[in-house]
């Protein structure tokens, strides 16, 4: 065998052993904080198939003086998240409530909260004989839904008060064209929805919609981007019967920010050089399984997993709030 053909034979392996080395970078941080410091966190982290997986404490309490109650608490914190090369998922939810017995005063949960995070880091590698090694550009369309939703905060028949806000945060590696304002440094979109007791007020950006990313990379060589998303869900009830109440003050809130499963890829809109130009022809490589010039479908099997999984923690929340 020639030399020349040694030293391709050897090339070809070299490529084909970087490309199978390549693979998609997952994490899951998922985390619950209930009463009497209950504490429930999930942290993975991976590389191909992605990860699932979820965080959820509950429970409820009685105080007790000379065979007197004085008051009950309850909660539920729940969060759980799925991510893939190509699909984001993350949900957070609290619930609390707080009874008060006449005479007694006051009885509150404090504030619990829930917070999850997933995101990825894929590999790609965009090629074309004339361009490689050239400066390029792709344009990305994500597709997010989702919702932020808050309680409709005291149901008492004495006073009380509740509070709770619900958060979702978004960051990507590539740069938006259709930029917004008014998030966390580090972050791309946000939205935030908060009460005081004063009603819900909304802060930060609207992140559901379709939002456009431009990639930058090299023809020809490996880089990677990277999306993260993230919720947190916060909920507080305080009952009040002092000495003249007649009956038990009763209070409940409920805060849930869920994004399950609905940061999307939209496959790819254009390939640009490194003057705007548009490309017509051009392949693209990622991980074994991930076909990035396509969009990702509207999940099936995930939101099936991820509504089974939040029908389970409905059953434990009503489980821990029933009346003592």
């Amino acid at each position: 065998m020639s030399v020349f053909r040694i030293t391709l034979f050897t090339c070809l392996l070299a490529c084909a052993g970087a490309a199978q080395a390549q693979s998609a970078q997952f994490t899951l941080n998922a985390w619950a904080h209930g009463l009497s410091g209950d504490y429930d966190e999930v942290n993975l982290t991976g590389s191909g198939a992605g990860l699932a997986d979820g965080a959820v404490t509950g429970g409820n309490d009685n105080f007790l003086d000379e065979s007197f109650r004085k008051g009950t608490r309850g909660h539920t914190t729940f969060s759980a998240g799925t991510v893939s090369a190509l699909a984001l998922g993350m949900r957070s939810f609290s619930q609390t409530s707080a009874t008060a017995d006449p005479g007694f005063g006051g009885y509150g949960t404090g504030s619990l909260t829930t917070q999850g995070r997933v995101s990825a880091i894929v590999p790609f590698r965009v090629d074309n004989a004339i361009l490689n090694g050239q400066a390029g550009v792709m344009h990305v369309p994500l597709h997010i839904s989702g919702q932020l939703s808050l309680g409709t905060g005291i149901s008492s028949n004495f006073p009380g008060s509740t509070s709770g806000e619900a958060e979702v945060l978004f960051d990507v590696s590539g740069r938006l064209l259709n930029p917004v304002g008014g998030c966390p440094s580090g972050f791309d979109l946000c939205e935030r929805v908060v009460d005081i007791g004063l009603g819900p007020s909304a802060s930060g950006s609207p992140i559901a919609g379709t939002t456009m990313v431009e990639f930058s990379f090299i023809y020809g060589q490996w880089t990677t981007f990277s999306m993260q998303l993230q919720t947190r869900a916060t909920a507080n009830a305080f009952a009040l019967a002092g000495n003249q109440a007649i009956e038990r003050a009763d209070v409940g809130f409920v805060a849930e920010a869920a994004f399950g499963h609905t940061v999307r890829w939209g496959g790819i809109d254009a390939v640009l050089d490194a003057q705007g130009n548009s490309v017509e022809t051009w392949t693209i490589t990622s991980v074994q399984g991930v076909d990035l010039a396509a969009p990702v479908p509207e999940p099936g099997q995930a939101i099936m997993w991820m509504s089974g999984l939040f029908a389970l923690a409905g059953l434990v929340r009503r489980r821990n709030l029933q009346p003592v």
